[in-house]
């Protein structure tokens, strides 16, 4: 009586080479993902032309499985900003309700996702990274940043000299900066 591998029928020994297969993948898909990288630049004309030819053979596929995340992901978007403004307690259109990130550190801008990583971001990350954000009207996201840019704002008076803490130019300082130039 035969025992373990060679019990197996062809269609699982297909299957457990699979297996086998896509285990090894995940143990060293570090050093996979490196080697393709580092082909990739070398045969940049190439790679190309096979994610074309990829894309061309399975759009269909591709479009399918895009269009899905991009439902899901609206979805997601659509309920966060369901609520009322944090600040002035309005209901608005969810196009103009916006993400104020003020906890932890930000990874990446939430309302930009579709537009421009179109469905390279999971949406429980999304999510993540939506539970960092107060959801405020445009009008109250503008005030708050304008207050915390006025924040950062600290003139310095050295040697009746005025100089900037902050990168933006602002009106006032360059006024002053204007009538005292010494």
């Amino acid at each position: 009586m035969l025992r373990g591998y060679a019990a197996l029928g062809p269609e699982e020994k297909r299957e457990y080479h699979r297996q086998a297969s896509n285990r090894w993948k995940m143990r060293n898909r570090k050093r996979m993902s490196e080697y393709a990288r580092k082909w990739a630049r070398k045969n940049r004309a190439r790679s190309r032309q096979l994610h074309r030819d990829e894309y061309r053979r399975n759009r269909k596929n591709h479009l399918t499985r895009t269009g899905k995340w991009y439902i899901k992901f609206r979805e997601v978007i659509i309920a966060a900003k369901s609520v009322p403004c944090m600040d002035c307690g309005r209901y608005f259109p969810p196009a103009a309700m916006d993400f104020d990130h003020v906890r932890g550190e930000k990874l990446f801008t939430v309302g930009a996702i579709i537009s421009k990583m179109g469905g390279m971001v999971a949406i429980e990350a999304a999510q993540e990274e939506i539970k960092k954000c107060d959801i405020v009207c445009a009008n109250c996201h503008r005030i708050r940043t304008a207050q915390r840019k006025k924040e950062r704002l600290v003139p310095c008076v050295v040697s009746k000299k005025i100089t900037r803490k902050r990168e933006q130019p602002d009106f006032l300082i360059d006024a002053l900066l204007y009538l005292n130039p010494s």
